[in-house]
């Protein structure tokens, strides 16, 4: 049985993820949680979608997963947790070219992500070039890729569930 606190931080990932993005299915939400570095089983998503009574809705655009208007509740989320999760949820994907490595992430999430990792002095890394949506990150000459992306994925769980299905 999940302790009361790891399912609230679920329950609250759930509810971040459906108002922030367009998720309309079981598995494209499970494939974010786990991106924000929560593990959660398709029973668990099921029971959890039903206890925050959660709709799906058809729209021009396809199938979403909306919440219901609560206009009671409020979100209550530790400082130090709700960076995490959206450091975590921002990142899309990551693609490597010979020194270089491309992160893709949600609009306006690139320059945060990138101070981020010259935050962390890499030794794998000479700096970062952040636009809208896209960090360029310079790699350190002969850096071995798998070793950039240890230090890569040490920063953010999310790029640790990106490189393995890559």
């Amino acid at each position: 049985m999940p302790s009361k606190n790891k399912k609230d931080k679920r329950l609250n990932a759930i509810r971040t993820l459906l108002q922030t993005s367009r998720i309309g299915n079981q598995a494209e939400l499970s494939r974010e949680l786990k991106r924000s570095g929560i593990k959660a089983t398709q029973p668990t998503i099921s029971s959890d979608l039903k206890r925050l009574g959660v709709a799906k809705v058809h729209t021009v655009e396809g199938d979403r997963y909306v919440l219901p208007e609560n206009k009671g509740y409020q979100r209550i989320v530790e400082h130090d947790q709700a960076f995490e999760y959206v450091e975590n949820s921002s990142v899309r994907g990551v693609q490597f070219a010979q020194g270089l490595a491309v992160v893709k992430t949600r609009p306006g999430f690139a320059a945060g992500l990138a101070h981020k990792i010259d935050q962390e002095h890499l030794s794998t890394v000479i700096g970062t070039v952040a636009g809208h949506d896209t960090i360029l990150v310079v790699c350190a000459e002969n850096a071995p890729r798998e070793t950039f992306k240890s230090e890569l994925a040490g920063i953010l769980t999310a790029f640790q569930s990106i490189l393995e299905n890559e």
